[in-house]
């Protein structure tokens, strides 16, 4: 019916008609084949921090993601990483990996500081920490936005630091023009600026959010262990159902 059936008059939009098409036609695929070719796709709403919420059991990440019910977007979990990175401007800084590096400066400019406050800015970082980037792969993100080319022979973040602007054509497609026009004005690489404010946003999420990197690390272990060699090659073993020990790891295989 959906499928050779007219348009209802209601969708007004074209996403929204060709979401409808489109999972109508995985309907029939599935019930027809028992298979389907389709990808699922998530709402926003329903985001990796949401799942996390709800495994970790965390109220306040929960409300934050609107979980709970509707919340207005200056409240929600990318407002809230915003605000605080802007008030607490050590959180501009990035010193690992032989880098000194200190931006808080910029935030005396006070386009810069409502550029970095803005929702949308906070928005990308936050999402791909969910998943798993960290500083230095939000900072490549960035990089990679601005047009640059990454040297693949080096270190994530020995790349960064030989770029400089002219490397860099697109940036204002990050998003940050006030920022990186005032960084270019006090002579900050793309470097000291991308993963500065990579740094500021994710340990603003960390202050009111410590589930995320609690989770995040706990699926990191899991999937050492899951991709654990020896447990590799028990499995392939004739006894699956025995329980096997890895003497090297000390760690049970099944």
């Amino acid at each position: 019916e959906v499928i050779d059936g007219p348009v209802p008059a209601s969708y007004v939009s074209k996403q929204h008609f060709w979401c409808r098409l489109r999972a109508a036609f995985a309907v029939r695929e599935v019930l027809t084949t028992g298979r389907t070719s389709y990808i699922l796709q998530q709402d926003a709403t329903c985001s990796g921090m949401g799942h996390m919420a709800c495994i970790m059991r965390n109220g306040e990440l929960a409300e934050k993601t609107a979980l709970l019910g509707p919340i207005a977007k200056d409240a929600d979990l990318y407002s809230q990483t915003a605000s605080t990175a802007v008030s607490t401007p050590r959180y501009f800084s990035y010193r690992e990996q032989g880098c000194s590096f200190d931006i808080s400066d910029l935030l005396d400019n006070a386009d810069v500081a409502a550029e970095l406050g803005a929702r949308s800015q906070a928005k990308k970082t936050v999402m791909v920490t969910a998943y798993g980037s960290s500083v230095v792969g939000n900072a490549t993100g960035w990089a990679i936005d601005s047009g640059a080319m990454l040297d693949e022979t080096l270190k994530p973040v020995e790349a960064l630091v030989k770029l400089t602007w002219d490397d860099c054509p697109e940036w204002r497609d990050t998003g940050f023009v006030a920022t990186i026009t005032a960084a270019m004005d006090k002579g900050y690489t793309p470097a000291q600026v991308f993963l500065c404010l990579a740094n500021a946003y994710g340990r603003a999420l960390d202050k009111h959010h410590p589930c995320i990197q609690q989770f995040i690390g706990h699926m990191r272990r899991i999937a050492q262990k899951t991709h654990n060699k020896q447990c590799w090659h028990d499995l392939h073993q004739d006894t699956p159902r025995s329980v096997r020990r890895d003497p090297s790891s000390d760690r049970r295989c099944w």
